[in-house]
């Protein structure tokens, strides 16, 4: 009767003993996985529940390390790329400064002998040769005018674009702008409105909202009619925000083409597109400028019913009127 107990005592050892093993061990091989060993060895044998439990941990084991590999070589390509496009993107900058400035240093004495020209300094010229004349400077200043959009854009782009605000009558900017742009409409049937509620005082950045406004008028006579084209742009105010607008009487903008409009060197395909030219970043610019000084810019158009374009600007003041 001992003997048998004895027997039964030494049994039940051995079979807790070989079922406590593989648990520990199992144990072991989750706590030296969770703490970055993945490819702790696990040995058990059988073909028990503990031993199936260890097949399906290893399989798991090497179907995360092989997903580790994956990962690692695709972050490391990931990193070789954005470093690739990070030195493309210096170069692309590079190249565009270098190639900006090489075309803008001619412009400069081409314009300047232009106007000696206009104006008789190098002898007289007869009425043809003023006409041939009128016809370089305009095409250098269109030139001009492109090759500034180019460096606008990579400011912008860059964040390198600098804002000085300051005080001013939004009327008397308004009356100088007119007289900057009137060259423009000279010579066409292109009736110019200017409406403001009054003459309010405006903190912004008044060389940044000037090129603002050019664009858009620019943009609004290259599309309105050339008989009875009509362009009005003004302002009026909110009460957290001043509102800008410039309107036309052109043939607008075609809804499947809206979503684009502020895209870089996007143009709508039109004749009176490919008749004005451009470089198609004057809406990107004028975009860039209004959200650099705080604003939002959007329009509104249909089919041959104009457009209007809208760009708002916080009333902001000064420091020393916040303390007032």
């Amino acid at each position: 009767m001992a003997s048998t107990l004895i027997l039964i005592i030494v049994f039940s050892h051995l079979v807790a003993k070989g079922i406590q093993n593989p648990i520990l061990e199992l144990k072991k091989a989750f706590k030296e996985f969770n703490g970055g060993k993945y490819d702790y060895i696990i040995k058990i044998k059988g073909h028990d529940e503990v031993s199936d439990l260890t097949q399906s941990f290893q399989t798991f084991q090497e179907y995360f390390i092989t997903n580790n590999k994956i990962k690692d070589f695709y972050q490391k390509e990931l990193e070789l790329k954005l470093n690739e496009l990070k030195k493309t993107d210096i170069l692309k900058d590079e190249f565009s400064s270098m190639i900006t400035h090489e075309l803008k240093t001619p412009l400069t004495p081409i314009r300047g002998y232009c106007e000696m020209l206009k104006e008789n300094s190098l002898g007289t010229l007869t009425s043809e040769q003023l006409e041939c004349i009128e016809t370089i400077d305009s095409n250098a200043l269109h030139l001009e005018k492109l090759i500034g959009d180019i460096l606008d854009a990579q400011k912008l782009d860059m964040g390198h674009i600098v804002f000085n605000k300051t005080e001013f009558h939004f009327d008397s900017f308004i009356s100088e702008l007119t007289k900057n742009i009137q060259p423009l409409v000279d010579g066409k049937n292109i009736q110019l409105i200017i409406t403001s509620s009054s003459d309010r005082v405006i903190f912004s950045d008044e060389q940044r909202l000037r090129q603002i406004f050019y664009n858009l008028i620019r943009n609004a006579i290259d599309f309105v009619p050339e008989i009875s084209g009509v362009v009005e742009l003004g302002f009026k105010s909110s009460k957290d925000d001043h509102i800008f607008y410039v309107k036309d009487n052109g043939l607008g903008i075609p809804k499947d083409k809206q979503s684009n409009i502020f895209k870089k060197f996007y143009q709508v395909d039109t004749a009176q597109t490919r008749k004005h030219g451009g470089s198609g970043l004057g809406l990107v610019i004028c975009k860039g400028m209004v959200e650099g000084l705080g604003g939002k810019i959007w329009f509104e158009s249909g089919h041959e019913q104009g457009t209007i374009f809208y760009f708002s600007l916080p009333k902001i003041l000064p420091v020393a009127n916040e303390v007032k």
